[in-house]
């Protein structure tokens, strides 16, 4: 639904701003009404106006929201203000808590939803309104935050489903890392509600927060912002300014003298003229204007244009804008009067004056209150201020909150800033102790990091204080991905616990400060800190001590390829949970322990322990933790060649998930059921279980779950023979994980190996293999790496014909028969075991992986396995065997067609046509680059320089199929002209003697 087309119509017809102080920027206002119909026919967008202060941002955003309302739309408004005195999401406070405070209970009720509890967390006034509220599951932080910033963009979407929504974000330049992330998350996931951003911003104060230059950047990058930039006005467009402000047009000299001195910026014209009016220095005299010669000494920049306005103000009245000044954009006149003590009615009076003169302007959403027209004004004001008095005034209105604050609560973040600006350390210190905690609860990471910060300079060194503030600042460092600091903060932490005898409190610290350096991957430093928590909590049966063995274990296993002696540390964990009766730690040192087991080749038992865990959680309620659980199921089915298992466990999960509305755990598991499609060959399901995919990936800022889609992407362009997508795919997605984890990489070089060499690119193959060799030297032989890489591998190696790498790779993946691995580990030892000239050993393994496929549900490995053994016939020889080949070829070709794979089925065609005409042994690799026999022919003749009519005369088929011969051709062989494909046939032996 859209606005109805009379009222758009009309709306798009106009031509000129309505407000003089809008000259000049019709341009402007034209690129934000377009933005509005789009986003008003469901297609969301962001809009952010840049400029110098006083360039109007303020004034175009508010001509858009009075268009926006004339036409019906909703506008919800809010802003930043000074950073240290705002609390995390002020614009989106603002905006919507104005809506919440306003709007109709009922619906309130429909529109926040099933989200009602995550919206309350940072929106108290919902539960006022809406009563108590059941509460959410508990999540990971850094999941919880990815829930509440669902729930904010949910929220959003359906406001906007009754009329388009205009979202308005003044000030972003003072703007919070969490706001700004938050906003970033709402364009990226706005999907297609009616809702438009309108955002402003100083261009020339980027520098001062680099979290706005982040999100302006990623906002560029996903496509969804337009940028408008106001420059200064020329003189044509401020004598108009000058015409409507003055009522008439000035006299040239007026107007150009009034535009060398403002500079083209409107609001230092228009302070300009209100000086020389308010001086005399303008004045209309009977034959027009006229400007008074003490105009040329006007004041040289904004704020001294402001100051001279202000000193021609009653002096009482400049008092109380000055302390409306210290509180900030925006403010209460009932604080106000409480400040100054005196009479509320007074103080209103007096401000009522200041909005006459252009001051100040009645607040954004209504209720008690006013905002300053411009910073500038208030920039100037608090200038004023001498320090004494500012020091004086920032208490007074420290103390006024703390007295409107109900059990002490409210705005802790303000209460912190005013307290610790007037001196008053240990309220400061205490205020900022509090809105860091708040701040960690809301997810905003960086702004409790520099919360916890101030209380930690302004606290007492010797306080014992200390301690916890260091752990909430170390808490907050590690979320907002500073982990670095965050160990030095519990490094410090732990130090001071150690010197008063906590030693359970210093081993805590020492767990958390290792697991922040395993996130830095600073392996070694890891495993120090977490022996150092395990020494210092020696033989104590405490829970400290499970979770300190659980990770200690795990990051020796994982990270170290210590596998036995992480599992046997994990083992002790297992056992302490049970014997303290820790049910939670339990199920967390079950699972594991589950996927360990399952790394070391031991499905069986790590698929019970995981299934156990899984009844602990559903047992405790924790559908988070069952997600895990679930996770860690879907390796193990994977490893065991279970495709039912797979779907099985990603089912549940998604329940799970969708139960604690955690987002994060749904990362990989549509990936997972994409994959699961194809092999059991279930092609129908496999687009619409990837565009869940896709989703769910878009709406997650990371690159791991995009990554991983791609795999399995690349897996299936892999398994269905389209060699050109399989290997740019998965070359992609090695580059993406060498960088997040070099240590892991080689897990993906066997799949990008046997891609190249499937598309022919024999070179690049064989460095792939050498530089696999070279890193699977390093492995520990049960590292779970080594089927990964080796299984892909093995058919370049058969193909080949290298009996050296085929020994050495059939004694790596002789302990994982059984297993899965791209394609099933006992596949690769059959075609291992041929190359040596084993075929009892070749037989055996493909009737075991032959085993496993039905078991699992695998068709896509049934039909490769087919192809093989069809293969191995040929190669074997013997009477009969050529017969037998055309048999398995026929149900190969069957089986291709009946998993979805065309160009698989079109081989095994071609290998039938090429047995009957005698060609009895094919080659190995038979054409490269995927070719068919027909494309090969015709590549060969256009190395020979032929014509596509003459290709056409020679083939007997139409220059068209020619021509559809040469773009299928050019795809799989990664080329773009005939000079190009006659130097790849050259190369590959393809071109006539």
């Amino acid at each position: 639904m859209g606005l109805p087309v009379s009222t758009a119509n009309r709306l798009s017809q106009h031509d000129a701003p309505s407000s003089a102080a809008l000259a000049g920027r019709a341009r402007e206002l034209a690129t934000l009404w377009d933005r509005y119909l789009v986003a008003a026919e469901g297609r969301p967008g962001i809009v952010l106006v840049s400029g110098e202060p006083g360039i109007g941002k303020s004034r175009l955003l508010a001509e858009l929201v009075g268009r926006v309302q004339e036409a019906g739309g909703a506008v919800l408004r809010g802003g930043a203000s000074e950073a240290e005195g705002m609390p995390p999401y002020l614009p989106f406070l603002e905006a919507l808590g104005g809506y919440v405070r306003a709007g109709d209970a009922n619906l309130l009720r429909d529109r926040a939803g099933d989200d009602a509890a995550v919206l309350a967390s940072i929106l108290p006034e919902l539960a006022a309104r809406l009563g108590e509220l059941a509460p959410s599951y508990p999540l990971p932080v850094e999941q919880a935050r990815l829930r509440l910033f669902e729930a904010v963009t949910g929220f959003l979407t359906r406001i906007a489903a009754a009329a388009p929504v205009v979202l308005v974000l003044d000030d972003l330049q003072w703007a919070d890392a969490a706001t700004l992330d938050l906003l970033v998350h709402v364009g990226r996931r706005a999907g297609a509600a009616r809702l438009l951003i309108a955002g402003a911003y100083r261009g020339g104060e980027l520098d001062r927060n680099p979290a706005l230059g982040h999100a302006l950047a990623e906002l560029n990058r996903l496509r969804v912002s337009t940028t408008v930039t106001l420059t200064v006005l020329g003189e044509a467009e401020i004598a108009t300014l000058a015409a409507g402000f003055l009522g008439d047009v000035p006299p040239v000299p007026i107007r150009r003298r009034l535009h060398a001195q403002s500079e083209g910026n409107p609001f230092f014209a228009e302070e300009l003229l209100r000086h020389w009016l308010s001086t005399g220095v303008l004045a209309r005299e009977s034959g027009g204007w006229t400007l008074g010669e003490t105009a040329q000494t006007a004041p040289p920049t904004i704020a001294e244009a402001v100051r001279q306005r202000l000193a021609a103000l009653p002096r009482p009245l400049v008092e109380i804008l000055r302390t409306a000044a210290i509180v900030g954009r925006t403010f209460e006149t009932s604080l106000i009067a409480e400040v100054a003590g005196q009479d509320e009615e007074t103080i209103d009076d007096a401000l009522l004056d200041a909005v006459r003169a252009g001051l100040l302007v009645p607040r954004a959403g209504g209720g008690d209150g006013y905002a300053f027209a411009h910073d500038k004004i208030r920039e100037t004001l608090y200038d004023e201020v001498s320090p004494v008095r500012r020091r004086r005034l920032h208490g007074f209105i420290g103390r006024a909150l703390e007295l409107r604050a109900a059990d002490g609560a409210g705005d802790l973040a303000a209460l912190a800033f005013h307290f610790a600006r007037s001196g008053d350390r240990a309220r400061g210190a205490a205020y900022a102790e509090r809105a860091a905690v708040q701040a960690l609860n809301a997810y905003a990471f960086t702004e409790s990091r520099s919360l916890a910060q101030t209380a930690l300079e302004l606290h007492d060194p010797s306080d014992e204080r200390i301690v916890p503030l260091l752990l909430t600042a170390a808490e907050a460092a590690i979320f907002a991905g500073e982990e670095r600091a965050a160990a030095a903060y519990l490094e410090a932490a732990q130090g001071r616990m150690m010197s008063g005898d906590d030693l359970v409190g210093a081993a805590r610290a020492a767990y958390r400060r290792g697991q922040a350096l395993w996130r830095l991957e600073s392996v070694e430093e890891a495993r120090d800190a977490l022996a150092t928590a395990l020494d210092l909590l020696g033989d104590r049966r405490v829970p400290e001590t499970c979770q300190a063995l659980v990770e200690y274990g795990n990051l020796l296993a994982t990270s170290l390829g210590q596998l036995q002696e992480g599992i046997a540390c994990v083992r002790r964990g297992l056992a302490l949970a049970q014997e303290i009766g820790g049910q939670r730690l339990e199920a967390i040192a079950g699972r594991t322990l589950g996927i360990l087991l399952v790394r070391t080749n031991d499905i069986a038992a790590g698929r019970t322990l995981l299934e156990r865990s899984h009844a602990l959680a559903a047992v405790l309620d924790d559908p988070a933790e069952e997600a895990e659980c679930c996770a860690g199921l879907l390796v193990a089915s994977y490893w065991s060649g279970d495709a039912n298992g797979i779907r099985d466990a990603a089912l549940r999960q998604i329940a799970a998930a969708e139960r604690c509305r955690d987002l994060y755990q749904l990362r990989h598991v549509y990936a997972w059921l994409t994959g699961s499609c194809v092999v059991t060959g279930s092609p129908a399901d496999y687009e619409a279980t990837l565009a869940q995919a896709r989703d769910v990936v878009e709406r997650l800022d990371r690159p791991d779950p995009r990554a991983f889609l791609e795999q399995i992407e690349g897996l299936v362009a892999l398994w269905r023979g389209d060699w050109a997508s399989a290997e740019t795919r998965l070359a992609r997605v090695y580059a993406v994980y060498r960088q997040l984890n070099p240590h892991a990489a080689v897990w993906y070089l066997g799949i990008v190996g046997l891609a190249q060499f499937a598309r022919g690119k024999r070179d690049e193959a064989l460095s792939t293999i050498a530089e696999a060799d070279r890193l699977l030297e390093d492995l520990p032989a049960d590292s779970v790496l080594i089927p990964e890489t080796v299984v892909p591998l093995a058919f370049v190696v058969r193909a080949l014909g290298d009996r050296a790498r085929a020994a050495r790779y059939r004694a790596l993946l002789a302990p994982f028969a059984g297993r899965n691995a791209t394609y099933l580990v006992d596949h690769a030892l059959a075609v291992l075991a041929a190359t040596l000239g084993d075929w009892t050993g070749a037989d055996a393994m493909l009737a075991a992986a032959e085993a496993t496929a039905r078991r699992g549900g695998l068709r896509h490995e049934l039909a490769a396995l087919i192809a093989t053994r069809a293969d191995l016939v040929l190669a074997r020889g013997g009477s009969g065997s050529v017969e037998r080949a055309r048999e398995l070829l026929a149900e190969g070709e069957q089986a291709f067609l009946d998993f979805g794979a065309d160009r698989r089925a079109e081989e095994m065609r071609e290998r039938l046509a090429s047995l009957a005409a005698g060609r009895s042994k094919p080659a190995a690799p038979r054409l490269p680059a995927g070719l068919s026999e027909r494309e090969a022919e015709v590549l060969r003749l256009v190395a020979a320089g032929r014509t596509n009519r003459e290709i056409a005369e020679s083939l007997f088929i139409s220059e068209k199929t020619v021509a559809n011969h040469l773009t299928s051709i050019f795809a799989k062989i990664g080329v773009e002209n005939r000079v190009e494909a006659t130097a790849f046939a050259i190369r590959h032996g393809l071109a006539a003697n």
